[in-house]
């Protein structure tokens, strides 16, 4: 038996043949029925029926800002930024440690990454349970698994109970990681339990902090800072 199913009207029904009506947007298959009629949705689909697109998603650009750079790239940005906006750095203060701010700049981002780390340990943690949930033999059964959970309503392991936001962002999370990507750091439901989101800002001033805190105990070993 052959089964077709129309994401956006939740039906399922049997029909003569094996081939699907394209849809406007793609010209291939949303929805394929494997020989023991198990129906399997396309992620894309699945996203399409729920009116759910990228730009449903907040804008990550501290997790993906430092997934593209490296130490020196950051450390370049960060002395460029500061030169451009005449912001003089505190390690010049105490040259005697730090003449060319080399230590001051490694440590910053030493803080930044850190906390970058620590977010996304945070949210793979979060998802740990529903990631080994997900697993499957085929990373195709695995995504067509949580398409069902989170994104149809029609499917019987749907997450009714869970919030529409909270789907999108469990969805979204699951599908990076099961490809192999890296979680967005802005997820409020996995950082609740630190707090919630940071602004850029709140990273860069904690960053900075540190930085200086860092300094600050080189010059008290060099005996050059009152205590």
């Amino acid at each position: 038996m052959s089964v077709n199913m129309n994401p956006l009207s939740h039906q399922i029904s049997t029909i003569q043949t094996g081939r699907f009506a394209p849809s406007k947007e793609k010209k291939e298959d949303a929805v394929s029925v494997s020989r023991n009629d198990e129906i399997h949705i396309s992620p894309e689909a699945a996203e399409r029926a729920a009116g759910i697109n990228k730009m449903d998603m907040p804008a990550d650009p501290f997790g993906e800002k430092l997934a593209s750079m490296t130490r020196e790239e950051f450390v370049d940005m960060v002395q460029a930024w500061r030169d451009e906006n005449q912001v003089p750095l505190k390690v010049n203060q105490h040259a005697s440690v730090d003449p060319d701010g080399s230590l001051w700049a490694k440590a910053y981002f030493d803080a930044y990454a850190e906390e970058a780390i620590a977010e996304r340990e945070a949210v793979q943690s979060y998802y740990a349970d529903a990631f080994q949930e997900a697993q499957r033999p085929t990373l195709p059964e695995s995504l067509n698994f949580i398409t069902s959970k989170y994104q149809c309503s029609w499917s019987e392991n749907f997450a009714k109970d869970m919030p529409g936001e909270e789907r999108q962002w469990a969805y979204r999370q699951l599908k990076t990681m099961l490809t192999g990507g890296s979680p967005a750091l802005n997820d409020p439901y996995a950082l609740a339990s630190r707090g919630g989101v940071k602004t850029a800002e709140e990273h860069a001033r904690a960053a900075r902090e540190a930085a200086d805190r860092f300094l600050n105990g080189l010059v008290r070993q060099a005996g050059l800072m009152e205590e």
